[in-house]
């Protein structure tokens, strides 16, 4: 039996095989009658005879896509009830990438098609007459946007204020050089290069989110050109001027620029840490947080002795959950209101620099379009040089400050350094400060 069904196979592979029209047979394609019943091949059957049977349809194909941009729709496999599946191309609000999405299952292919088409047929988006300040308001909320710290938060609604102007203009109308007339006048006011960045910045992500929602199909933020003022060279306080902001720690604003000085932190970073985040060990002391990058936050910060009595004052007088250094209600500190009114104001009363600012915290006229030269942020800009003056770890050093450490060794990669450890990284500094810094005071 096995060889005559061999015998068969072969004969169908070597003969284009046909039936008969009469009795269904399976004969040659070269055969003139049928070898079972005699008929001749091609002919109508005879009455009463056999059909042949029905060659198999040719199979339909399982996914059928319509043309691009259009979707697809898909035949799933198995025994299901509404095997017909429809998806679509579909903008992602957050991203502004369009993405293929399921849209439903369907019992026939021709509802999927019906689904399809009137779905090709909708307008291009229910936000096509959003306006500029429509798409802020869906920026904000976004993921994107509140996942952000709260100092980018607060540089966005910043950077938002000066588009004042265009606010209620549909996006969709407007140009390039509407945003370009705006960066110019800003670095005509003398705006620095950064703050330009961070409005062209602000408008790309505008255009990103109405590209998401399909209000506009391009991001004119691309062709923006931004040539504000550009920053001087950071200075950084003379050991002169350390020793001077040293000798102020009975005042409060004293007391926290010493803060500030002794352990490099920004000032925003500051005036949001907790009671709770200061930490004293036999070693020394540190602080657990930090914003702004992914490195900067929850870091170990090792104080320098010179500041830990400032920070011991602060623990004791402050609450739990309550700011380390609170202002005069006992809330939080607002960045700018401090800087203006405190710092500012304590740089010239010690002799270090002109006030800018008058008494209500609004610069004076004589100082429009220029920069101080010493800022909160030379405090930082301090710390650091001190550390690398010392010799400490740069690695640990970018570690405390902040920033991820360029090079992949495997201490950075594997090893992570313990508070104690990052205290003794600090000795070196320490010692720096008691023999060169502070030698003023003691002689």
């Amino acid at each position: 039996m096995p060889g005559a069904f061999l015998k068969q196979v072969q004969n169908n592979r070597r003969f284009n095989s046909m039936f008969c029209e009469n009795c269904g047979h399976q004969i040659s394609d070269t055969a003139k009658f049928c070898s079972a019943c005699g008929h001749p091949v091609g002919t109508a059957p005879s009455p009463g005879a056999i059909a042949p049977p029905a060659v198999p349809a040719k199979r339909e194909s399982p996914r059928l896509k319509a043309s691009s941009g259009n979707g697809s729709i898909t035949k799933m496999s198995g025994t299901r009830r509404k095997p017909w599946l429809l998806r679509m191309p579909i903008p992602d609000p957050h991203t502004g990438i369009t993405v293929m999405k399921a849209v439903g299952t369907y019992v026939t292919r021709e509802e999927a098609e019906a689904v399809r088409a009137e779905m090709m047929k909708r307008p291009a988006t229910p936000y096509q007459d959003s306006t500029l300040q429509d798409c802020f308001r869906m920026f904000k909320e976004s993921r994107e946007y509140k996942g952000r710290s709260d100092k980018a938060r607060e540089l966005y609604d910043i950077a938002w204020k000066y588009l004042r102007p265009l606010w209620h203009f549909k996006i969709a109308a407007l140009y390039a050089q509407d945003f370009q007339n705006i960066l110019d006048k800003m670095a005509d006011n003398g705006l620095s290069q950064s703050m330009l960045e961070k409005e062209r910045t602000l408008i790309s992500k505008l255009y990103r989110t109405a590209i998401g929602w399909r209000v506009v199909d391009a991001n004119l933020a691309s062709v923006l050109k931004v040539e504000g003022r550009k920053s001087p060279e950071r200075e950084i306080f003379t050991d002169e001027q350390v020793t001077l902001i040293l000798s102020q720690k009975n005042t409060p604003t004293g007391q926290m620029v010493i803060a500030l000085l002794a352990c490099g932190v920004r000032i925003y970073e500051l005036l949001h840490f907790k009671h709770e985040d200061f930490h004293r060990t036999e070693s020394g002391a540190y602080l657990i947080g930090g914003c702004k990058t992914e490195a900067g936050r929850n870091r170990i910060i090792p104080i320098l002795d010179f500041g830990i009595p400032v920070f011991e004052h602060a623990y004791a007088t402050s609450v739990e959950n309550g700011p380390l250094f609170p202002n005069g209600k006992g809330g939080f500190w607002n960045e700018k209101n401090w800087r203006n009114r405190k710092f500012y104001p304590f740089l010239e009363e010690i002799g270090i620099q002109p006030n800018p600012y008058d008494e209500n915290g609004k610069r004076k006229p004589e100082f429009a379009g220029k920069l101080a030269t010493y800022t909160p942020y030379t405090t930082r800009h301090t710390y650091a040089s001190l550390c690398d003056r010392a010799g400490v770890n740069k690695d640990i050093l970018k570690r405390a400050v902040g920033h991820t450490p360029k090079s992949k060794t495997l201490d950075e990669v594997y090893l992570h350094p313990k508070a104690t450890q990052m205290i003794e990284a600090f000795d070196k500094a320490n010692q720096l400060v008691n023999d060169e810094v502070l030698t003023t005071t003691k002689a």
